[in-house]
């Protein structure tokens, strides 16, 4: 695929030595409005998405999209770094909000020494609370490594 620029693209392909090319009848191919990842992972139908989390240097950094839904909003993690036999919450920092309107939170925690944590996101707005735990799987790092959104656990 050639991209004309960055909202509009023609595709290119070349069978048994001959090239061809197909450019929407000379309109050219549209990306649509919103193509960031976090718009492309919540869709319509997810309030809260995991972007990216990592375990280094004792500390748990998880990326979260959330929806605008209202000003007022609380994003963070419930994690635990034994099994679930005690659990914490971390809560985050908006960082930026993207061209689709999806915002970026940041969250951080300490976990020691822990060799694996486990955590889901919740993110509160207008009195409703929405949860990302991985499609009822958890999420779930080891240290140094990462986790993205529909990771198996």
């Amino acid at each position: 695929m050639e991209r004309a620029s960055e909202e509009e693209f023609v595709a290119k392909y070349t069978v048994n030595g001959t090239t061809y090319w197909y450019n929407n009848a000379w309109m050219n191919y549209k990306f649509p409005q919103v193509f960031d990842e976090f718009a492309v992972l919540a869709g319509k139908n997810y309030k809260v998405v995991l972007g990216t989390a990592s375990l280094a240097a004792a500390t748990l950094h998880v990326d979260v999209g959330v929806q605008n839904l209202a000003y007022d909003k609380v994003v963070g993690v419930v994690f635990t770094a034994d099994n679930w036999a005690t659990v914490q919450t971390a809560f985050g920092n908006h960082t930026w909000t993207m061209k689709s309107g999806i915002e970026v939170w940041d969250v951080t925690a300490a976990v020691g020494l822990a060799t694996e944590v486990k955590f889901a996101i919740f993110y509160r707005a207008q009195g409703s609370e929405y949860w990302d735990n991985n499609f009822s799987r958890t999420y779930t790092v080891p240290p140094s490594s990462s986790a993205k959104w529909g990771d198996p656990p």
